[in-house]
């Protein structure tokens, strides 16, 4: 059996950190209560027809039951989608680039601002790196701006995609909070995002990229509530949130590799790992020049005890950290995840491998990470 980290130092640490999580949590969700109760209404615009546009061959509309008057032709969809295959394949200059071609011809949405905050997130995510959290923000913050001015002025029928954007806003910094900020910020803006898709969906059910963000936000708020789920505090929706979730994979009109990621990553919750294995698999094979499927393939292989292929999984990993140097966070995981399955395998060349990468960069490694991941490294270092 490979023993996992965190060793018995962290996990003091992070058991007291996750009771006091709980404990602001309850409180919250307490004093926001009444937020939960309130009633989801379209807004009063004055127009309440539901329109569509005529038939084109350009026209999305009319396969999706979209009801949205914005004109979501072929090549607008087709840069969206381009856009979150370039930040999935850790493609960034190719997201950049999608970005400017929007800024030129969107004149009602905010997506060039949205595709280059999504970019600079996942791109400090993957390299552990915070220091582009300002031009981050302020993307976010403009983004909002336009958005809050169109849906003043704009027809109930256009309102559902501006609030999926609106959603997609919040729920940015709500992921951002999460790993990097406040716990209660990240409640806080999570909320919000619930409220906006939740709003969009009572105006037009035919986006379904919404049921994506519904059901992202109903199944981990019920997840991770514990205490708070069982007491009958929160409700449990992870069924509802699962499988609403599912159903954005195979009818989302902007983002269905989207939903897939967010359906392997409850799988893998849930210890359904060959279920999740078969979609990392997929999503990895389709986005290659990036690891962002790979880690949580490896994850899988590892959980289902296929050692060998976690091993090789992992190798991929460290061989694309050390094409792009820097992050030392990464390359201390990866190499101690391969040292335990290399380890477990009586692989000594692998082991051998592992000892002389970790000898050529633990010198250089910043004394924050090696606090970090105090007992990766001082294993290593035994090497």
């Amino acid at each position: 059996m490979i023993s996992d980290t965190p060793f018995v130092r962290r996990f003091q640490r992070q058991t007291i950190s996750a009771l006091i999580t709980v404990c602001l949590l309850a409180a919250f969700l307490l004093c926001l209560q009444w937020t939960n109760a309130k009633a989801v209404t379209p807004p009063d615009t004055g127009d309440t027809t539901i329109k569509t546009l005529p038939a084109s061959p350009d026209s999305v509309i009319d396969s999706t039951g979209l009801q949205s008057r914005r004109y979501v032709c072929r090549e607008f969809l087709q840069a969206l989608r381009g856009a979150e295959a370039a930040i999935f394949d850790e493609r960034w200059d190719r997201a950049e680039h999608i970005a400017d071609s929007l800024s030129v011809c969107d004149t009602l949405l905010p997506c060039a601002l949205l595709i280059r905050a999504g970019s600079l997130q996942a791109r400090m995510f993957a390299q552990e790196d915070k220091s582009e959290k300002k031009q981050m923000l302020l993307l976010l913050d403009s983004a909002e701006t336009v958005l809050e001015s169109r849906l003043k002025t704009a027809p109930v029928a256009d309102s559902a995609l501006l609030l999926y954007f609106m959603g997609n806003c919040h729920a940015y910094r709500s992921i951002w909070d999460a790993k990097f900020g406040s716990i209660i910020s990240a409640i806080k803006q999570g909320f919000r995002a619930r409220d906006d898709y939740q709003l969009g969906l009572s105006i037009d059910s035919g986006l379904t990229d919404l049921f994506l963000g519904v059901g992202v936000y109903k199944y981990w708020k019920s997840a991770k509530s514990g205490v708070l789920r069982w007491s009958g505090i929160v409700q449990d929706e992870r069924q509802i949130g699962k499988e609403e979730v599912k159903r954005a994979i195979h009818d989302a009109l902007i983002s269905p590799d989207g939903a897939k990621s967010a359906y392997m990553w409850i799988l893998m919750n849930e210890k359904e790992y060959r279920a999740a294995a078969d979609i990392a698999e997929a999503l990895a094979d389709k986005f290659p020049h990036g690891s962002t499927f790979l880690w949580p393939l490896a994850t899988c292989y590892k959980k289902m005890n296929k050692y060998t292929l976690a091993r090789d999984t992992y190798l991929k990993i460290r061989s694309k950290l050390i094409d792009n140097p820097g992050n030392q966070i990464n390359l201390l995981k990866v190499d101690f995840e391969i040292y335990q399955l290399a380890k477990k395998l009586e692989d000594t060349a692998t082991i051998r491998l592992v000892a002389e990468g970790f000898e050529s960069y633990s010198r250089e490694t910043p004394r924050k990470t090696r606090r970090l991941l105090r007992d990766e490294y001082r294993i290593l270092r035994r090497l």
